[in-house]
């Protein structure tokens, strides 16, 4: 025992003589292998299966880029497009990133890692999502009318088509395309195809019967009503063409403009479309849709005041009539002093 405390007391003098007399020795530090090294890529996955990997992805999908000495990584690059800074983040075996979009060219863009010590390229298919169609206008037109196409991924369109009839295409950006109404369409789906797929609108385009365009159908008689007045050639806000009908709604609940005296059998028809532009101060006033005179069925319009909208009502929401015999356009808000502006009004 008595040694054990000698010897351990020797230790103890000999670290106070090296401490004080100044000699320091470096301290030792085992290198973090593979920081000064040049990246390489393994594979590339998705976020959720970090273990299979990812043959291809598409614009704005996170992926997961996998490998060896990226912890240093600075820019990923995809063919020329950089993911943004604050949508990458790196370790030293993987880089989880956005990928961008759009990229040029149409799917051969090679990703591309920079680090502090050198760069690894790997080969990687990046899809253009399809496409995406949110609106179109005017809803109807004539042979060579210009229509506008409204969505998103119209990148690298290929052809538009109304039904089967090809339209010629004036002008694409990402979000809007402009094209050329072929001749003998008076209703069909919209298709836009790119290099990401083809997308059917939801809606389609025209007609399959007018109400009003310029001027309301012949098989309607114009009469009766209450509550206002009703101006069927108004050039004050018109939609597409000459004319629009305003409505002057003077009393609540009043219903100015009533068309009568039809007699149009509905088989074949599924939806009333019709665009209303809101006078000033009627956001989210409504008028109600009522046909053959059945209110309990009629459909409530939410309006928007300064712009035109365009509203899609299925027959089966409207008591689902056999045949159209009549047709209002009620107010259904209360007010007593309003007005609004009717176009493109149909069925399809």
């Amino acid at each position: 025992m008595k040694q054990i405390f000698l010897k351990n007391a020797a230790v103890f003098s000999i670290v106070l003589l090296v401490l004080s007399s100044g000699i320091i020795f470096p301290s030792c530090k085992k290198d973090n292998v593979g920081d000064t090294a040049s990246p390489t890529i393994d594979k590339i996955t998705t976020l959720t299966d970090r273990n299979a990997s990812l043959p291809a992805g598409t614009y704005s999908q996170w992926i997961l880029i996998k490998g060896q000495h990226l912890g240093t990584t600075f820019k990923v690059d995809f063919n020329g497009t950089l993911a943004a800074d604050s949508l990458m983040f790196a370790n030293d075996s993987s880089v989880t990133v956005q990928i961008p979009g759009p990229l040029t060219g149409i799917s051969d863009n090679p990703i591309t890692v920079f680090t502090k010590y050198g760069q690894a390229t790997y080969s990687f298919i990046i899809n253009q999502p399809p496409p995406t169609i949110t609106s179109f206008n005017p809803v109807s037109g004539s042979t060579d009318d210009i229509v506008t196409i409204s969505g998103d991924w119209f990148t690298n369109v290929t052809s538009v088509k109304f039904g089967t009839a090809n339209a010629t295409i004036l002008s694409s950006s990402k979000k809007e395309i402009k094209v050329k109404l072929p001749a003998g369409v008076s209703q069909a789906y919209i298709f836009v195809t790119t290099s990401g797929g083809t997308t059917k609108s939801a809606n389609a385009f025209g007609f399959k019967f007018i109400v009003y365009d310029d001027a309301v159908n012949s098989m309607f008689w114009i009469g009766g009503g209450w509550g206002g007045t009703s101006a069927l050639n108004s050039t004050e806000v018109v939609k597409r063409g000459t004319y629009s009908v305003k409505i002057s709604y003077a009393g609540g609940y009043g219903s100015p403009m009533q068309l009568g005296g039809g007699s149009l059998n509905l088989v074949g028809y599924t939806k009333v479309k019709i665009s209303i532009y809101g006078g000033p101060g009627t956001t989210n006033n409504k008028v109600k849709l009522v046909l053959n005179g059945n209110g309990s069925k009629g459909v409530e319009l939410v309006l928007v005041a300064g712009q035109w909208t365009d509203y899609s009502i299925p027959l089966s929401d409207l008591g689902d009539p056999a045949t159209l015999n009549e047709i209002w356009l009620q107010e259904f808000s209360g007010t007593n002093s309003e007005y609004i502006y009717v176009d493109d009004f149909g069925l399809i």
